[in-house]
């Protein structure tokens, strides 16, 4: 509450006047303008750079001699892309935020489940593309590399363009037997596990590519797989504490 006072100039209600109402009101500016001080004042209102400025071209970075990141804005190939050679029959995965929830938070609640099919989900491809591979909407479909696959649930959209397959981070892993296949539709196993530079050592999303095709085997439904991990552990944790 002191921070937020300090910082912020604002007051919040003490913890039980909080949870007794719901929520506390956080005033914030009617307009704002980034940067704005600083292009009015940049001596007074200096950026956090090597010199305060807006910075094109960085000393740091030119001293480090980093290959994968350039002391200047510069274009270098993606590890994996669909302009690179040998990529016929592969698709650019896009995994982007959920709807229905915040990463991979509250995946059991309505809402999160509201946005899946069979438990699994959707994974959102061309109707051009969804033809040529025999694929109708609602089908459960496996995406695939050479790092692993996962399940998902079909979702024909013409949202989205020839070549690409668009599906949403945060389900909760799910490897389904010994296979190690992924049934509930998490990205992560088809992710490179690579930062976006020696420098930044970021989260390197966008830069995949998959196989997809009809799933023709058993596909489960996710949740009763959680389902059976949250009674196991419920019951481990009663047997810990007795």
């Amino acid at each position: 509450r002191d921070d937020a006072a300090r910082r912020l100039g604002f007051d919040t209600p003490d913890f039980d006047a909080f949870w007794e109402q719901g929520y506390a009101r956080c005033p914030v500016k009617a307009e704002h303008t980034y940067l704005a001080e600083f292009r009015d004042h940049p001596d007074d209102h200096a950026l956090d750079t090597e010199s305060g400025r807006i910075v094109l071209g960085s000393e740091t970075l030119a001293k480090l001699d980093y290959a994968d990141c350039r002391a200047h804005p510069a274009w270098i190939e993606p590890a994996e892309w669909l302009g690179g050679a040998g990529k016929a029959g592969r698709f650019h995965l896009i995994s982007h935020q959920p709807v229905g929830r915040l990463h991979s938070q509250l995946e059991t609640a309505a809402t999160s489940r509201a946005m899946k099919r069979g438990g699994r989900e959707q994974a959102r491809i061309n109707p051009g593309d969804a033809e040529a591979l025999g694929i109708a909407d609602g089908d459960c479909i496996r995406l695939w590399n050479d790092r692993g696959a996962c399940l998902a649930t079909a979702q024909v959209s013409d949202s989205v363009r020839q070549g690409v397959v668009v599906l949403p981070t945060g389900a909760w892993f799910t490897p389904s037997g010994n296979s190690g296949l992924e049934i509930a539709g998490n990205p992560n196993v088809l992710t490179l596990d690579v930062g976006t530079s020696q420098f930044g050592q970021g989260c390197s999303a966008q830069t995949c590519l998959v196989c997809i095709e009809n799933y023709a085997g058993a596909s489960a439904d996710a949740f009763e797989y959680y389902q059976e991990k949250l009674v196991a552990l419920t019951a481990a944790q009663g047997r810990k504490h007795r």
